[in-house]
């Protein structure tokens, strides 16, 4: 009887019962990469297949395991197991399939979506080779052709289809009248357009198809049934150890022996079961953080596809501002980034290593036999002049590096995508002036909004323009007398060759800017009042930066000792898309002439 119960007490397996939890806790992890690997690839953010190929593997080889462990854990039957652990299977087979075909299919697209553009330019792009030979209908056609195709690429709507079929039927029916040398490139347009159509529908169903197979859902309930089952075991342990307890008292003294022992099983046993529930805590934290995880790719997808659509509209109106200044300032940012940041870690590690040595100098003087003026001398060397030296090299270092994140940041603004379109602006200033209503009070200024109308604008970026406005104006404030800052729109618009501008200002009754100072107000590091508010003067080279890239501008008015008004003019309604292969003049950017 006594080793019959005792026996039962020691039936859970609470090791193979961790190992399953991990094995479950790894599936749900590689599903999810194999679901961020499918939106990546199809979006064309995956370079190859390697990563999730690489996740399918090693599901296959945990789904093994997981088929093979309830038979040793559980001895097979439950039935709620059992079921989920089949549809676990089924549904991983299920999915290996519909990847074979997304792999395929998806190639096939991608293909096409990066060779279609280079074709088109080729052939009706501004510095194609043979564009005089074609008439101005065919061009026509083929850029609303590409036009089209690539709206499809994005939307998927299927009226945008419809079209993209009449102009390649438009197309094929002119092709004969095309000279031989540019006709097989056409043909070529038509081919990979047709591909499009056929392959897009095809590869985003089984997008859709993949992502809804309920896998995280059913690993979940597996957890559950095993959880569930587990619990069990140790209530049917816990009874039987009851009956064990009762047998020493009958047993005297060869039971408080088995109950001494008993009682440290339970301990060990509650520990455990401490340590499961903190693990199913941690991967129920985990599920919701994959979930987050999910939405916010969700979202992300759906905001680039957004962003694409407008970037599509307004595609030539910014493509040679954007790629001018992409060019110069990543090319100038990157480059000094490069050569002076192992110089500056350089000259820090050795900065470092100095003042170790200063260190070993200290204990030298200190313990060798030097004479008391030879020690002073030494002490005073290393404690004012190395240590003085070294706290200028480490501080210009500092500040070096500082300069260069400046630059950085500076050039990650030209490569922000912005998502357009017509902000309300009034709640946006409210939210700014309520965040600093602090040093409002501090400065004891007084802050006036007038009514502004919408703009079509980035709302995150707007803010920062004008909460870098908003909050100079107070920096800048003259401490002598109350400060007034006023936020406005003028009454005037202005009219440009593709937007009309909403003109709004920021002024203020602070320190001003020097005449002198104003050319230089919107170059990078630069600072007139450096006494008043800390910063390196990267601040309006941003807003500098922000203001044109939504095809705006930024100007000054300023009097030393009166004041300084900020005018910032924005576009009050959506741009005009420039022809998608029309050449436009490029902006002009002068941050460091």
């Amino acid at each position: 009887m006594f080793l019959f119960l005792y026996v039962k007490t020691q039936a859970v397996d609470s090791k193979g019962h961790d190992g399953m939890i991990d094995t479950l806790h790894d599936l749900a992890q590689l599903d999810a990469a194999v679901n961020s690997n499918v939106l990546m690839s199809r979006y064309g953010r995956l370079a190859n297949y390697d990563p999730l190929v690489s996740a399918v593997e090693k599901s296959r080889l945990l789904q093994t395991s997981l088929k093979k462990d309830p038979a040793t854990l559980y001895h097979k039957g439950h039935k709620d197991i059992d079921g989920f652990t089949d549809q676990a299977l089924q549904l991983f087979l299920r999915k290996d399939r519909l990847l074979e075909l997304f792999k395929s299919k998806n190639a096939i697209l991608q293909n096409s979506l990066r060779y279609f553009p280079t074709q088109v330019v080729i052939t009706v792009g501004d510095e194609a080779k043979d564009l005089d030979k074609l008439d101005e209908e065919m061009k026509h056609e083929l850029s609303d052709l590409a036009v089209d195709v690539l709206n499809y690429t994005v939307t998927g709507n299927e009226e945008v289809k419809a079209h993209i079929n009449e102009h390649s039927d438009a197309v094929a029916k002119r092709l004969d009248s095309v000279p031989e040398g540019v006709r097989d490139n056409i043909r070529l347009i038509l081919v990979h357009a047709n591909i499009i159509l056929q392959q897009k529908p095809a590869v985003d169903a089984l997008v859709t198809e993949l992502m809804g197979l309920p896998s995280p859902q059913n690993y979940q309930a597996l957890d559950g049934a095993y959880d569930a089952h587990y619990t069990a075991r140790i209530e049917e342990s816990n009874r039987y150890r009851i009956g064990l307890y009762v047998l020493p008292m009958l047993l005297l003294g060869y039971i408080a022996y088995v109950l001494i022992k008993l009682q440290r099983n339970a301990i060990t046993l509650r520990g455990a079961v401490a340590d499961l529930k903190q693990q199913k805590r941690a991967l129920d934290e985990s599920y919701e953080k994959l979930a987050t995880f999910n939405h916010e790719l969700e979202s992300r997808v759906q905001d680039r596809t957004a962003d694409l659509e407008s970037n599509q509209k307004q595609l030539e109106y910014y493509l040679t501002d954007l790629t001018r200044k992409n060019e110069e300032n990543d090319m100038f940012v990157y480059s000094v980034s490069h050569d002076l940041r192992s110089p500056l870690v350089n000259l820090q590690g050795f900065s470092r290593e100095l003042e170790m040595v200063a260190q070993d100098l200290r204990a030298v003087l200190v313990e060798g036999n030097c004479t008391p003026e030879a020690q002073k001398r030494g002490m005073a060397l290393i404690d004012e002049d190395m240590s003085s030296s070294l706290h200028f090299i480490q501080a210009g270092v500092v500040r070096l590096s500082n300069i260069m994140d400046g630059l950085l940041q500076l050039s990650r603004v030209g490569r922000v995508e912005y998502q357009m379109q017509h902000v309300d602006l009034n709640s946006i200033v409210k939210r700014i002036i309520d965040s600093m209503q602090t040093i409002i009070s501090q400065r004891c200024a007084t802050v006036t909004v007038h009514k502004l109308p919408a703009a079509w604008v980035d709302s995150g970026a707007v803010e920062q323009i004008f909460a870098n406005l908003i909050g100079n104006a107070l920096n800048y404030l003259d401490p002598k007398q109350p400060g007034l800052i006023e936020v406005g729109c003028c009454a005037d618009k202005e009219t440009t060759h593709n937007a009309v501008l909403n003109i709004y200002y920021v002024k203020d009754n602070g320190l001003g800017i020097s005449e002198q100072a104003k050319t230089k107000l919107f170059r990078i590091f630069q600072r007139f009042h450096p006494d008043s508010a800390k910063g390196e003067g990267i601040g309006l080279a941003i807003v500098r930066r922000m203001v044109e890239r939504h095809g705006g501008r930024i100007t000054v008015e300023s009097t030393e000792g009166a004041g300084t008004t900020f005018f910032v003019a924005l576009p009050s309604q959506e741009i005009k898309q420039a022809p998608i292969f029309s050449d436009t003049p490029a902006a002009e950017d002068v941050l460091f002439s």
